[in-house]
């Protein structure tokens, strides 16, 4: 399976992947790497403080129906010194449970990942290195395991 990553990204989603199915009810190891400026030959990277994910839901036949939670905040997101080298982190989310699944069923919404880079704000007298990461969008398809329902 492919990591999501863009051009002159600093950031890399190596899991989930693109469409990756997630279990409902089960602890899912998000996985991202934060790109080494140097190694990759970036020569404007403005590194961010930390990153949040949402997990987003669309009603497929009315998409401005658009609800999210948060799914983690405040990953750590230093890059290795000097930007020498990748440097890769994981959390664990645990992916809602049946219950959420039967009432926003994935036969009727679309649901992905969005990580966002958070950055503090710069001084008056600072001035951004390169543009900030923009964030990266993983759709993901759900298998719901309700075999223990309505104990799920």
């Amino acid at each position: 399976m492919a990591s999501v990553v863009r051009g002159d990204d600093i950031l890399q989603i190596n899991a989930p992947t693109q469409n990756q199915q997630l279990t409902s009810n089960t602890q899912f190891n998000i996985q991202y790497t934060i790109i080494g400026a140097q190694a990759a030959h970036i020569t404007n990277a403005y590194y961010f403080n930390s990153m949040a994910v949402e997990f987003r839901w669309t009603q497929k036949n009315n998409e401005s129906n658009v609800i999210e939670l948060n799914a983690a905040s405040g990953l750590v997101s230093d890059p290795a010194p000097a930007g020498i080298a990748n440097k890769q982190y994981s959390t664990l989310w645990k992916v809602p449970g049946c219950h959420f699944f039967h009432r926003y069923s994935p036969n009727d919404y679309n649901f992905e990942l969005i990580f966002t880079p958070q950055y503090s704000a710069l001084a008056a007298n600072q001035v951004a290195p390169g543009p900030q990461q923009e964030p990266i969008t993983v759709p993901v398809t759900i298998n719901v395991n309700d075999a223990n329902f309505p104990k799920c």
